[in-house]
């Protein structure tokens, strides 16, 4: 008996007094607020929203990627059909959500249900995968779903617990995997969480794909098994979760980009890069079946797994194909292969923006899949009917909208790695910004005012949708009307006080309009939902040092680097703000510590340089510039800024010769053509340069400014005919290019050839560049000029005038004096003539 005292002791003493010191520890963090709510949704009064703590069990609670702002009735009013939509960032609709799966299958539905309440709540997470999703649907099903939708498969390798993941550890036990998130929820363990510094990220902001650089899993790599069961039993949980709610899921495989995406990382022995060069080679004979097979291979030997390969898409086939829960399936990476009866094609850019994101049609053509699978299942039947032309005007997807979108994806995530590491990516960038170029000389004032009537006809048609409301914001703001734009973002979280996006979108408009306390005040909102999140912690740093109160903004960038010690824009921050107070050595020394965590930093690099060429320290500039070509040789950027400090030295031939590297590395780069032709005319070699911008536009014209910097070239040479026939060609090509209609305006209402001179084709020219540039001071003084030649002096010194105080107001000293001479000559009633 005493044994059995003795064993009972030492079992409270072992395991149920600390158990229970732990339960109300825990109980009294709760009760004190301590640490946060990791549910899904939180609910208040009725009404549901996301919670963005959710994922701090998932990543550093500095760079958690949450789920976009949504709210929701808790109880389904009668009537309402109710799907959620699962997945991770292609479900959620990355780029841009307002044209997702889940905002077109809202319309669609709508369409076809006109008399009840839709609801298309999108619950997708950019950067997760099923262990994230699993809970997420468990608790989508608390909600009295009709439906699941999901599109989920891009991640598993490279989300939370998968082997290619840079901020958790991958798991062989599943068991343990579930454990762990469990405990993670626990208030108690985020306070130890805290205490060791974990919860924000050491390397900084979120870098996206970037971060995953390190981590190659090819197709033989053993871990890649115990991925595919993983994403069995979670998807086999979640179908079975679904049952005993008798809610049926459309369930989707996984279509990717194959024909335009290539590998991002092969094998020494080129495996995966051998079979998409295959892939295009039988695709450019007419072997589309052949291509696709190769294109596939290339897919599934891809080092960085950022796509659906065939495994994971049979897993989805084979889940669906079993007799549990209620199963339609869409096989979207089959209908992305349609070309037609009996044919194949293979998935590219029509269909996505890159490697896995949909565009607008690859987004249409799978919500009208779902959409019809829905509609099937639901009596009485009802007629299903749409267009990619009724879906884009009822959701304003504008021209303007493909333009902006497009230009985010090639210059924030197509420029950086991996997406570098591609065959032929440099070709490829240059062609895609060339081609936004060609589509953004077309946005004219007019094509801004067309296309915001679009967006005031939509908003009249949807009062309440703040998606259209956000959209015109940014349309505003890129048309220069920033006050408007600030009154509609005012508009959106007066009517939804908790919708994130909305405050930070509202801060940065703020900012450019210099009221920096409304700007402050809407950082602070997301910073209220989450006091770690980086980029809204940047944001403050921003404001803080825009608003001139450089004290605070210092120790606030001291704060962050404490917490994010390998973020060199931390430490470009910090110096920049130091520079600010005077503190030159301080200001240095935080700029090589930026360069020590990357030595590309270029913003870094090229602060360091200028400094350096202010205190007349031309070696240390240069010294700067060369480790920078040392470290990253293909950058243009670099090329371009030791070109410079060379000729700082007066070596002269050097520095052409890294000006000429940096046109051939980047032909559309204006800043080193620019200087190329600066340094030949400054050396009286303008001869010499004339012929080779001839040749490389022969070769290219679609060179950046090529017709411009060919026609200034041989202006300066002396040989104005030919200039202004180079710059008609150039007109011709690119109608809309402010710097020709400048250049051209000018020699047709300045030169001394009255051949050359026509005053009306003058004024023409100048009205136009004005009407595209309104701010640009040296525009109104060519028209002041044209205005003259057509001895309207009236008129000509009142657009001097306005030259002369945007002139003034940008501190542009040596076009002010010249605009005083010009206007001394038309109040004499005298044209200008210039060589």
């Amino acid at each position: 008996m005493n044994y059995f005292k003795l064993l009972a002791f030492k079992l409270i003493a072992i395991v149920i007094v600390p158990l229970a010191f732990f339960v109300v520890f825990e109980l009294g963090l709760r009760l004190v607020g301590s640490g946060y709510n990791t549910k899904v949704f939180v609910e208040e009064k009725g009404i549901v929203r996301s919670n963005w703590p959710f994922t701090f069990k998932y990543f550093p609670w500095s760079v958690a990627r949450p789920m976009k702002s949504l709210q929701f009735t808790a109880k389904k009013e009668p009537g309402t059909l109710r799907v959620f939509v699962l997945g991770g960032s292609a479900a959620q609709g990355y780029p841009a959500e307002e044209f997702g799966i889940s905002r077109q299958m809202q319309f669609m539905l709508e369409q076809t249900y006109p008399k009840r309440k839709i609801e298309v709540i999108n619950a997708a997470i950019s950067a997760v995968n099923s262990h994230v999703m699993l809970p997420v649907a468990k608790e989508c099903l608390q909600y009295d779903p009709d439906f699941l939708m999901v599109y989920l498969g891009n991640n598993e390798v490279v989300g939370p617990y998968g082997p290619g993941t840079f901020y958790l550890g991958f798991s062989n036990n599943l068991t343990l995997i579930r454990l762990s998130q469990m405990i993670k929820s626990l208030r108690l363990y985020q306070m130890f969480v805290v205490l060791a510094g974990r919860h924000t990220s050491a390397a900084g902001s979120w870098k996206g794909m970037e971060s995953y650089l390190a981590n190659t899993l090819y197709e033989d790599d053993e871990r890649l098994e115990k991925v595919y069961k993983h994403f069995d039993r979670n998807l086999g949980d979640l179908i079975s979760a679904a049952a005993d709610e008798n809610c049926p899921i459309i369930l989707s495989t996984v279509g990717v980009n194959l024909q335009d995406s290539p590998p991002f990382a092969s094998k020494e022995s080129d495996h995966a890069d051998s079979q998409y060069q295959l892939g295009l080679a039988n695709l450019e004979a007419g072997k589309t079946e052949d291509a696709l097979v190769a294109f596939k291979s290339a897919r599934d030997c891809d080092g960085l797994r950022f796509r659906a390969d065939r495994r994971l898409n049979s897993v989805i086939r084979r889940q669906s194909s079993l007799p549990e829960g209620q199963i339609t399936v869409v096989d979207s990476e089959r209908l992305f292969e349609d070309g037609g009866p009996g044919l194949v094609s293979v998935p590219g850019g029509d269909y996505f923006y890159d490697h896995v994101h949909l565009s607008f049609t690859g987004n249409f053509i799978l919500a009208k899949a779902m959409t019809e699978a829905i509609v099937s299942q639901i009596s009485p039947p009802s007629r299903f009917s749409t267009s990619l032309e009724s879906v884009s005007t009822a959701l304003v997807y504008t021209d303007w909208d493909e333009l902006r979108l497009t230009r985010e994806l090639t210059e924030q995530l197509l420029s950086k790695p991996p997406f570098t590491n591609q065959w032929n990516h440099r070709e490829r960038q240059l062609a895609r910004r060339r081609q936004l170029n060609k589509i953004a000389a077309q946005f004219t004032p007019e094509i801004f005012e067309k296309t915001r009537e679009q967006y005031e006809a939509g908003i009249e048609r949807r009062p309440n949708s703040d998606s259209l409301k956000r959209r015109m914001s940014k349309l505003l703001l890129e048309s220069g009307d920033r006050e408007k734009a600030l009154q509609i973002l005012q508009s959106v979280v007066l009517d939804e006080p908790e919708n994130i996006e909305a405050y930070n979108e509202l801060s940065l408009v703020s900012v450019s309009l210099g009221k920096y306390d409304e700007a402050e005040k809407s950082i602070l909102k997301t910073l209220d939902h989450n006091p770690y999140a980086i980029e809204a912690r940047n944001a403050y740093l921003l404001i803080l040092f825009n608003s001139r109160r450089f004290e605070e903004a210092a120790d606030y960038a001291e704060n962050l680097i404490e917490d994010h010690p390998g973020d060199p824009g931390f430490r470009f921050a910090f110096a920049e703000i130091l520079d600010a107070q005077g503190k030159r050595p301080e200001v240095k020394e935080q700029l090589k510590n930026a360069l020590r965590i990357d030595p590309r930093h270029s913003r870094s690099r090229k602060r360091l340089i200028e400094i350096y060429q202010r205190e007349k320290d031309i070696e240390k500039a240069l010294q700067v510039a060369h480790g920078w070509l040392l470290v990253d040789p293909d950058s243009a950027e670099a090329q371009n800024e030791l070109a410079q400090n060379l000729s700082l030295k007066n070596d002269y031939k050097s520095a052409l010769e890294h000006y000429r590297k940096a046109m051939e590395l980047d032909p559309d780069f204006v800043v080193a053509r620019s200087n190329y032709v600066k340094t030949m005319a400054g050396l009286g070699r303008i001869h010499e340069a004339i012929p080779l911008l001839t040749e490389e536009l022969a070769l290219d014209p679609e060179i950046r400014e090529g017709y411009s910097l060919l026609g200034l070239a041989l202006d300066v040479a002396g040989r104005r005919k030919e200039a202004a026939r180079v710059f008609m060609s150039g007109l011709q090509r690119k109608p809309n290019n402010v710097k020709i209609l400048r250049e051209l305006a000018w020699i047709k209402a300045t030169s001394k050839d009255s051949q050359l001179r026509n005053g009306s084709e003058a004024l023409q020219l100048a009205k136009r560049a004005v009407e595209l540039s309104p701010s640009e001071a040296d525009f109104h003084q060519v028209l002041a000029a044209a205005y003259a030649e057509n001895r309207q002096f009236d008129s000509a010194i009142s657009s001097a005038r306005r030259a002369l105080e945007l002139a003034d107001a940008s501190n542009q000293q040596s076009l002010s004096g010249l605009i005083r001479q010009c206007l001394s000559a038309y109040e004499n009633k005298q044209p200008i003539r210039v060589d």
